[in-house]
């Protein structure tokens, strides 16, 4: 039977960005949305298009979701030796790229099947947000990686390192010199800053490791060693951290993602024949595996 790769990104849930004098807590506001049982009265226009939680089984303080984006365009059917067919639509009709999470309500953990079209961790973080009392803004944090960290602090040559930082409201940018380039991110309607620092044509072999360590402290909110540190700069919404160097000379150059490795959570599933998707109760399945397997681990 034919596979497709199913991957996972670990996130941790917060409202630190909330303005409301007591904001609605994220398990709250999921029990809000799962208390409509209309389908209509769940889909919410987020980032231009028609989201809804589709499907959910609630066990204690794990829930599962599985999440739908209303998608105009969409495919065609094809066989080999054969020209493309379109797929009957309807005007009323729509492609339903899915996307399924695991939330653990007791820490606060988001699961969330990596999708190239579909519903992103921050859609469903505005999409809950609809579900709130007003003032309530959730973020979904990318987990850190500890080990990443330790072996970053043992490279000896570090040749480049990049960092992702979302351009928006709370992203402090403007503490690590930034704004110019958020503003012109903003101008063109951008949703992230990537930065890349590598050497050059200088003759120098490495960047200087101690101003990385530095840099990793202050965007990543946790010292290398991985203990934990006060953001300052609301560096918590760092979205991509990347060092690529090696530890000792004759090494071969290694990228490291100091968020956590996705690689971990990965999985091969089976395709349904008739409806060619993965069922979302065995995306399930795999998600309440990557949650023991981590929680177990910690």
């Amino acid at each position: 039977m034919p596979e497709k790769p199913f991957r996972v990104n670990l996130f941790s849930v917060t409202n630190e960005n909330s303005t409301a004098p007591q904001p609605t807590s994220f398990r709250s506001a999921v029990d809000a949305c799962i208390a409509h049982k209309q389908l209509f009265s769940r889909e919410k226009d987020i980032k231009g298009k028609i989201r809804r939680l589709d499907a959910e089984h609630v066990d204690r303080e794990l829930y599962f979701l599985n999440f739908l984006s209303f998608e105009y365009a969409g495919p065609g059917r094809v066989r080999r030796g054969q020209p493309v067919t379109p797929i009957a639509m309807t005007p009323e009709d729509w492609f339903e790229p899915e996307t399924a999470m695991l939330y653990d309500a007791e820490n606060e953990l988001a699961f969330v099947e990596s999708v190239q079209v579909g519903v992103g961790q921050s859609v469903i973080a505005a999409y809950f947000g609809e579900f709130a009392d007003s003032g309530t803004h959730y973020n979904f944090v990318p987990i850190l990686d500890t080990e990443a960290h330790i072996k970053a602090n043992r490279y000896q040559t570090i040749r480049s390192m990049t960092v992702r930082v979302p351009i928006g409201p709370g992203t402090n940018v403007d503490a690590a010199d930034l704004g110019p380039i958020a503003a012109l991110g903003n101008r063109v309607d951008g949703g992230f800053i990537e930065l890349t620092i590598g050497v050059g044509l200088t003759g120098r072999s490495s960047l200087e490791r101690q101003g990385i360590r530095d840099w990793m402290a202050r965007w990543l909110g946790r010292r290398v060693d991985g203990s934990n540190q006060d953001s300052v700069d609301g560096s918590r919404q760092v979205t991509k951290f990347t060092v690529t160097g090696k530890e000792h000379e004759d090494d071969d150059l290694t990228e490291l993602n100091l968020i956590q490795q996705r690689e971990r959570r990965q999985v091969s599933l089976p395709i349904h024949d008739s409806s060619r998707k993965i069922p979302y109760d065995q995306r399930w399945d795999a998600l309440k595996r990557f949650h023991f397997a981590y929680t177990h681990s910690q």
